[in-house]
């Protein structure tokens, strides 16, 4: 889809700003940020051309990171029709393999060889409910991110964890069995937002996904502040602490580092 005028420009500056705090593209210290205002179909198109360029950038074969299997761009939405949506975008606009793992049977999703399956691929797609799926044994730590590691090749996987960082085991699904390059979770604000929930199964799922860069797309209607990061944590803290505890921003960190990981697409005319 094409943009014209101002609302090209709008969705190229927020295009320009996710680049800037993606870490395939930078050494800085964001590891992502939230987007407010952005449509579906605008999700669709910035998702597409981050990971396009992004994997031009890397242009690796899959890796092994740290002892784990390295996933590139994963993406959660709200619902399987929205996921249909995006899996159709990429496939018609790019070469990229996808995988929808929200379709994928269970049998498929719990074979020890699944994880390894996701990585071959250059974007899986998936849903907070495909998200939340109890397929494996899995070590967290105190803040609720997957720690495991492969152990030898095998099946099996093992803590990274020291008496410094106490752990616990949850029932996750395979995707948290993958370090990624980027996840993008796409959902709204409200009382039908899933990652503003604190304490939910959908909110701790997306907390234990590891990606190096992380960004959270509310739907329009989802600010209605100059700034609604700052307007968030105003209204309803709890709410903000949980986005931040899933995009694993410094929740005590000064406004500056805080309130740069945010853009709002109505009011993106320059950066």
């Amino acid at each position: 889809e094409k943009y014209n005028g101002s609302k090209g420009q709008k969705l190229n500056n927020v295009y320009k700003w996710m680049k800037e705090h993606d870490q395939a593209f930078s050494t800085a210290t964001e590891k992502g940020g939230v987007l407010f205002s952005v449509a579906l179909s605008q999700a669709k198109d910035l998702a597409l051309k981050i990971a396009l360029e992004a994997g031009i950038s890397e242009n690796r074969e899959n890796e092994i990171s740290d002892d784990r299997l390295r996933g590139r761009t994963i993406l959660v939405c709200r619902s399987k029709a929205d996921l249909e949506v995006i899996s159709c975008t990429f496939r018609e606009g790019s070469a990229f393999s996808v995988l929808n793992h929200a379709t994928q049977p269970l049998a498929e999703r719990t074979r020890a060889t699944f994880s390894s399956k996701c990585a071959t691929f250059d974007v899986v797609l998936s849903t907070y409910d495909a998200l939340m799926s109890k397929d494996v044994a899995i070590a967290v730590n105190e803040d609720g991110h997957a720690t495991t590691q492969e152990n030898g090749g095998s099946s099996w996987y093992s803590s990274r964890s020291n008496e410094n960082d106490p752990i616990t085991v949850d029932t996750l699904s395979t995707l948290h069995l993958l370090q990624w390059d980027r996840v993008i979770f796409l959902d709204e604000l409200g009382r039908k937002s899933y990652l503003a929930k604190f304490g939910t199964i959908r909110g701790k799922a997306a907390i234990a996904l590891n990606a190096m860069s992380r960004f959270a797309c509310f739907g329009p209607g989802s600010a209605k502040e100059k700034n609604p990061w700052e307007g968030l944590r105003k209204s309803d803290k709890r709410a903000f602490q949980s986005v931040a505890a899933v995009l694993r921003m410094k929740e005590d960190g000064d406004d500056d580092s805080i309130f740069c990981n945010s853009i709002d697409l109505k009011t993106a005319t320059k950066l």
